[in-house]
């Protein structure tokens, strides 16, 4: 699971705490990854050019949605 933010803020500690129920759920290790940089776009890049193997997520807030309209991609 990537965040795409820094390790100890709000986005990163749900997170963690759903990466732990979902590894007791899916009998799987879930990671969390950090990733920041340029207001999510790092983190979010990494995903999207991620294998389509369907282990990769990404983890962000509501605010992140707002990227495409503020920078060019």
């Amino acid at each position: 699971m990537v965040v795409p933010f820094a390790p100890g803020g709000g986005t990163d500690v749900i997170a963690r705490h759903l990466a732990a129920r979902m590894t007791e759920s899916f009998k799987r290790q879930i990671l969390v990854d950090n990733r920041a940089g340029a207001n999510g776009i790092v983190g979010t890049d990494i995903v999207a050019h991620a294998p389509a193997d369907d282990y990769t997520l990404l983890f962000v807030s509501s605010p992140h949605s707002v990227n495409s309209s503020l920078y060019a991609m």
